[in-house]
C-alpha cells in the first residue's frame, strides 16, 4: 500500500435531498483526506442535484455525473464504480452518516496482500437517536470461505471498502442480485475479507428506505436464492470444493421446491449437518436439542 492512497467514495443518488447534506458533510470531513467523492445521480426530480452542486463549490474533491435516463440502482452502481480513480473504493448510501474515522479505519484493515475487501458494523439511526443492538454480537465476517455467504449476505454495501483489483470482477452484476452479496462472494473467491469490529456508520432508518419493518423471511423472497446460487456457480475463481457444496445446496432446495412438503427430511438433515456453515452469521445455537427445534421451525416458516 502506498503511504496515502487515493480512496474513491462512490455514491448513487436518487431523490435524496432530505438527508443528503448530512451525509456529504460526514464524508468530506473524514480524518483521512486523500479521497474523491464520485456521485452519480439517477435522474432525481427533487433538489438532490442542486445540493451536490452547492457542495462542489466548497470542495473540489466532489465530482457529479448525471444520468440521462433512470438506470435503477444496480445499473447505476455499476456505472458509478467504473468512474472511480482510487486504489481503494468505498461505497456510500445517500442518507447515512459516517463516523469521522470510517475511511481511515477500513483502510488499515488491508493489512496483508490477500485482503481485497474490508467492512465494519453500522448502528441504526432513527429520529435522531442511535439504537445499538442489545447483547453480545457475533464477530463480523472474516476470511475466504464463500460457503458462509451463500445463504445469508453478511457484507452490506454501505459498510465496505474494496481494492481496485476487485473492480474488474464485479460487472456485470446478475439480474435481481443484491450487488453487495455479489461483491462479498466475489471477494472470498479472489482473496479474503477483513473486518473492523467497531461501528463506523450511522445507518438511517426512515419511511423512504427499503429496510424498515420488513420481516426477514419477506426480505429473503426479494431475491430467488436458487437463481442467485446458479450465478455464483459461474464465478471462475471459486474453488472446486466450494462449487461442489453449492451444487448440493441447489439440488436439495430445488427438490424441496418441487415437492413442496410441509416438512422435508432431506432438507432438514442437510441444514442440520451444515448448520455451522449455512447459519454462520446467526447467534450460536446452544445445544443439539435447540438446533433440532430451530431448524425444524426454520424450514416450515421460511421455505414454503
Amino acid at each position: 500500500m502506498t503511504a496515502m492512497p487515493l480512496v474513491s467514495v462512490v455514491m448513487c443518488t436518487y431523490n435524496g435531498e432530505k438527508y443528503l447534506g448530512e451525509q456529504l458533510d460526514s464524508i468530506v470531513n473524514q480524518t483521512y483526506k486523500n479521497i474523491e467523492l464520485i456521485i452519480v445521480d439517477d435522474v432525481s426530480t427533487d433538489g438532490t442535484v442542486a445540493i451536490v452542486e452547492d457542495w462542489m463549490k466548497k470542495d473540489n474533491r466532489i465530482v457529479l455525473h448525471q444520468n440521462k435516463k433512470n438506470l435503477g440502482y444496480n445499473q447505476n452502481f455499476e456505472k458509478a464504480v467504473t468512474l472511480a480513480n482510487g486504489e481503494y473504493i468505498s461505497l456510500s448510501d445517500q442518507d447515512d452518516i459516517w463516523f469521522p474515522d470510517k475511511v481511515a479505519r477500513l483502510l488499515k484493515k488491508f493489512d496483508s496482500d490477500d485482503v481485497v475487501l474490508t467492512h465494519a458494523r453500522s448502528v441504526n439511526f432513527k429520529d435522531g437517536q442511535l439504537h445499538y443492538p442489545k447483547g453480545k454480537l457475533l464477530p463480523p465476517f472474516k476470511g475466504n470461505d464463500p460457503k458462509k455467504l451463500f445463504y445469508d449476505n453478511q457484507i452490506s454495501g454501505h459498510k465496505i471498502m474494496f481494492r481496485r483489483s476487485l473492480l474488474m470482477k464485479i460487472s456485470p452484476i446478475p439480474h435481481n442480485m443484491f450487488y453487495d452479496w455479489w461483491i462479498g462472494v466475489l471477494a472470498t473467491c479472489n482473496g479474503s475479507i477483513n473486518a473492523d469490529e467497531g461501528y463506523l456508520v450511522k445507518y438511517r432508518i426512515h419511511g423512504a428506505n427499503n429496510h424498515i419493518n420488513v420481516p426477514k423471511r419477506i426480505k429473503a423472497k426479494h431475491i430467488d436464492h436458487i437463481t442467485a446460487w446458479k450465478y455464483f456457480l459461474q464465478i471462475n475463481e471459486m474453488k472446486e470444493n466450494d462449487k461442489v457444496f453449492l451444487k448440493e445446496l441447489i439440488n436439495v432446495f430445488e427438490d424441496h421446491r418441487k415437492h413442496n412438503r410441509l416438512f422435508d427430511a432431506k432438507l432438514f438433515f442437510f441444514l442440520f449437518k451444515n448448520r455451522k456453515i449455512i447459519f454462520a452469521n446467526r447467534r450460536k445455537l446452544t445445544n443439539d436439542f435447540f438446533n433440532l427445534k430451530f431448524i425444524s421451525y426454520y424450514i416450515i416458516t421460511n421455505f414454503r
